[in-house]
């Protein structure tokens, strides 16, 4: 398992909708009088996610994976209304709701761009979140590099530790399954960047289920591919012949089946080449050997 880390030229990772690590959305369709509106129906744009208003107006929509997200309000004379930026995490609930304005014939959708949460309602523990835009807008190409830019976490020689805990107190998941190396402190295995939605610290409050982790949980959630075919790519070179090449591509199987994959390929010279030259020794010539004298081989010293 060690060695797997270790392979960083090329990682390509597919995950799919089928992950558990979602969220969900919460909250109430009404009228600009506040009037709550029954059977109003609220879609995840580019989803088949929905959920129906219920008597008071509330809604639910469960198992969303982690994203970014549009998401519309409809509802029979009424204006419909879409609400994009909405920020979904991991084992936490995005408050939405949506105010609908009258109208006798249909006409055109109103739209409302979301803005960041500065404090997680529904956040039971002590979390810091970085989503799939913060991570693409980073200067850090690593992980490492983005979890030593967290409030109190800290790395010296490699080992992460959370609040002055120490190295092995604490626990890392990807898309919820264990990746924390029991014998060398640390994980065994990271995504890279481009492959992850989110990333988080979690400092306290988690689930028991999560053995291992007496100081803190550090959390890697993976991207899962939308309805539409799409991708990205980058490039990066530097000095001492650097260069990184990152691409991504989402492709859809049926309707059900969504898949992601990430690739990347780095690479660097040596920063301290040294250079030889041939040479030779007695023109290439046997030697004499000598042991307390001056003789040639197979005769004895006296």
């Amino acid at each position: 398992m060690r060695k797997i880390s270790q392979i960083v030229a090329l990682v390509v990772l597919v995950s799919f909708a089928w992950t558990q690590t979602t969220g969900k959305i919460r909250g109430t369709v009404s009228s600009s009088d506040g009037q709550a509106l029954a059977g109003a129906n609220v879609m995840i744009d580019g989803t088949s996610k929905g959920a129906a208003t219920d008597a008071d107006g509330g809604f639910t929509i469960l198992s969303v994976e982690a994203g970014v997200y549009s998401v519309t309000a409809s509802y029979i004379g009424y204006q419909s209304s879409t609400e994009s930026n909405v920020s979904v995490k991991v084992d936490l609930t995005t408050p939405l709701n949506f105010s609908m304005q009258a109208s006798a014939v249909e006409g055109e959708a109103v739209t409302i761009v979301g803005e960041k949460r500065l404090i997680e309602k529904s956040a039971t523990n002590s979390v810091r979140t970085v989503g799939a835009e913060e991570i693409g807008n980073s200067a850090s190409r690593s992980v490492s590099g983005m979890l030593d830019m967290q409030a109190g976490v800290n790395i010296t020689n490699g080992r992460l530790s959370i609040r002055g805990s120490r190295a092995e107190e604490v626990a890392y998941t990807l898309d919820g399954a264990s990746i924390t190396d029991v014998v060398n402190t640390g994980r065994d295995v990271s995504a890279i960047p481009e492959a992850l939605a989110e990333i988080s610290v979690e400092s306290g409050g988690y689930g028991a289920h999560i053995g291992g982790a007496n100081s803190g949980v550090v959390r890697q959630t993976l991207k899962t591919g939308g309805n539409e075919v799409g991708g990205s790519a980058r490039f990066e070179t530097g000095d001492y012949g650097y260069t990184d090449l990152t691409a991504t591509v989402g492709v859809p199987i049926g309707d059900k089946v969504r898949t992601f994959i990430a690739l990347r390929s780095n690479h660097v010279d040596d920063h301290t080449p040294t250079y030889y030259t041939d040479f030779s020794i007695n023109d290439g010539q046997p030697m004499e050997s000598t042991v307390s004298g001056n003789a040639p081989d197979g005769e004895s010293v006296v």
